[in-house]
């Protein structure tokens, strides 16, 4: 037999095992998966297939949603109580015109203000028996959180209101002038101005200089400021504070 022929039956033999081998795979049952299932797939056939790590991330923020707003309860209501939130069964009413009303039953108080559509809303509790406005509730709260507002102004204008320039006995004349235009200012804006000469260690045998620095500095600014009183002596300090605008003469 020649080579030939036999080369070409063990090809035909090697292609009839591969190809049984083949059919055998198909034909065998399915081997179950090592791996973990990327989806959880629904009966339905025409449901959609869900990842499982959505559904793990899923149940982990709804479990730490409930843990994490456990126990705070219901937003608390903005402003004083009103309407059925006030309690006690009497109430002081004030009119929508300011006027006293008197006491009367709550419900009964509650009713006549919805009557004129409005709220009735508590203003001071802590009185026997608590007195209740009849308003409208929005335009209450905006005047209240008005006046709020023009009491932080206020008082941040009382803070800043005094100016405080410090020297020294021997304060030279760069300085000087400069505290001096500082101070005038200071004063065109309508501030108060301190003036505060600072005696250290044996400048306390100086004292004259002192006041002698504070009634130039008074002479330099006699037009935009005046001396609000006499310069003291407090411990290691000397003050003077001075107003805005000129002196006005008494006629």
């Amino acid at each position: 037999m020649s080579r030939s022929v036999l080369a070409s039956r063990s090809s035909e033999l090697v292609a009839g095992c591969r190809f049984s081998g083949g059919l055998a795979q198909r034909n065998a049952a399915p081997r179950p998966s090592t791996r973990p299932s990327s989806s959880v797939i629904s009966l339905n056939s025409g449901a959609r297939a869900v990842p499982r790590s959505s559904l793990v991330v899923r149940a982990y923020q709804s479990q730490g949603s409930r843990g994490r707003f456990r126990g705070r309860g219901p937003p608390k209501p903005r402003g004083p109580p009103k309407n059925e939130d006030i309690r006690g069964k009497e109430v002081r009413v004030i009119g929508s015109q300011r006027e006293n009303l008197g006491v009367m039953p709550t419900k009964e108080a509650v009713s006549l203000a919805q009557s004129e559509g409005l709220d009735l809303v508590l203003v001071t509790p802590d009185a026997s028996p608590p007195v209740c406005r009849v308003v409208d509730f929005g335009k209450y709260m905006y005047e209240q959180e008005k006046k709020k507002k023009e009491a932080k102004k206020g008082q941040s204008k009382a803070k800043s209101s005094v100016k405080e320039l410090k020297m020294r006995p021997n304060t030279d004349v760069h300085d000087y002038n400069v505290r001096l235009k500082r101070a005038k200012q200071f004063l065109a804006k309508g501030n108060k101005v301190k003036i505060t000469v600072v005696f250290s260690g044996r400048d306390m045998a100086y004292k004259d200089k002192g006041r002698e620095l504070l009634d130039r500095f008074r002479s330099d600014v006699e037009e935009d400021g005046h001396v609000d009183g006499r310069p003291c002596m407090q411990g290691r300090q000397m003050m003077m504070f001075l107003n805005p605008g000129p002196k006005k003469d008494k006629q």
